[in-house]
């Protein structure tokens, strides 16, 4: 006599809903666990890797025709692929260890049409946990040119990228570095994502602030103030000119540096 099972093999997938927070200790050696996403209808979805301390994780994003995307945990703040513009389907996320200690984990899933909205000339504010991304929409027009200024990062790294209507990336920097954009193209929303790297332990909330400038200069008009930006010096105006013409910069009064 005998008797057997014809099994899969697979674990059930874990149900994964959009800003839910995942934590997880993976064992050491090699091992997989499984997420389950369904969409219903097309979305652009952020997956904010927020801790990983083992030294080999990875994540992998599938559905029945093979797969999507996928990277390391490692570096994860400067990986514009973690942006992911997906069609109404359900998806399985993999995420494998070979670590040769236990790794701990948190991660989750973001829509980006529930981005924070933001004007140029505002300041962006709040408190994020290292690791942890924010996100922000601003509409923007053609011709464009900003200022992007960091005000209060604390200890926290990382780096902010900004990506166009169509979900392309148009500009990237440095979280605690002030940068001049290019100039833009094309009309319409913009949207940020402000992503922190991960630390060891998870880190505590620490809060950030930055702002995006623009300054358009109208001819004749005396501009006054000291740095509306109270930490940050880094001013840029810019002008339109329609055929050649000569300018003159009038400066009535600079004090400081």
């Amino acid at each position: 006599n005998y008797r057997f099972t014809l099994s899969s093999g697979a674990t059930a997938a874990a149900a994964l809903a959009i800003g839910d927070t995942v934590h997880e200790t993976l064992p050491a050696g090699d091992v997989t666990r499984t997420y389950a996403l369904s969409l219903d209808t097309h979305a652009r979805l952020l997956f904010d890797a927020l801790q990983a301390e083992g030294d080999s994780v990875n994540w992998a994003l599938q559905t029945l025709d093979g797969n999507v995307d996928g990277g390391s945990w490692t570096g994860a703040a400067a990986d514009p692929a973690r942006v992911l513009d997906l069609r109404a389907d359900t998806y399985i996320l993999r995420i494998t260890s070979s670590s040769a200690t236990a790794a701990p984990l948190a991660f989750r899933v973001l829509d980006l049409q529930s981005a924070t909205a933001l004007a140029i000339g505002d300041e962006a504010s709040g408190t994020v946990a290292p690791g942890a991304a924010a996100i922000f929409s601003v509409n923007l027009t053609a011709g464009d040119r900003l200022d992007y200024v960091p005000l209060s990062t604390d200890q926290l790294s990382g780096r902010w990228q900004l990506f166009d209507p169509n979900g392309g990336q148009v500009a990237s920097g440095d979280l605690a570095a002030a940068v001049t954009l290019p100039r833009l193209y094309q009309s319409g929303r913009y949207t940020l994502v402000w992503d922190s790297d991960a630390v060891t332990g998870g880190g505590t909330e620490t809060a950030y602030r930055f702002a995006l400038k623009a300054h358009e200069l109208t001819f004749g008009t005396l501009v006054t103030g000291g740095y509306g930006y109270s930490t940050s010096a880094y001013q840029t105006y810019s002008f339109t000119v329609l055929a050649p013409t000569r300018v003159l910069l009038d400066v009535a009064q600079a004090n400081g540096y």
